[in-house]
């Protein structure tokens, strides 16, 4: 309230001195709940920079041992090719081997048919003049 004079009375005074303090007690709690919550997250973020680091170092151990994996199952792979292509070529030397053999053995036997026909040939024409 103001007064004749445009004063303010000593309860206007009083309403405001109070509306101030409040404000401000409100501002400090605010600021009080704020530097709470401020240090009660830095152990978390340390926690969680922790968190991170930790994970960091488990993927690249185990993308260490997936590399280490990888170049055994194709070395293995490769040696397991190089096995089976190794038979294989075995096999191929064997049955050539095996086929040449027999393929010889055909041509002494064809050469034999032709000697003995030949020689019956001779016999029957002998007879025959």
């Amino acid at each position: 309230m103001v007064n004749f004079n445009g004063e303010a009375t000593v309860v206007d005074l009083h309403n405001w001195a109070d509306s101030t303090m409040q404000e401000r007690i409100r501002q400090g709690k605010a600021h009080w709940r704020k530097q709470q919550r401020r240090e009660g997250m830095a152990p978390l973020r340390t926690y969680r920079t922790g968190e991170l680091q930790s994970m960091q170092q488990e993927r690249t151990q185990l993308e260490l041992q997936y590399k280490q994996h990888l170049a055994l199952s194709i070395r293995a792979a490769t040696e397991s090719n190089e096995s089976e292509l190794s038979q294989a070529m075995n096999r191929i030397v064997l049955e050539s081997d095996a086929l040449r053999t027999e393929n010889i053995e055909l041509l002494e036997r064809l050469q034999q048919h032709k000697r003995l026909h030949s020689l019956r040939q001779q016999g029957l024409s002998r007879r025959v003049s």
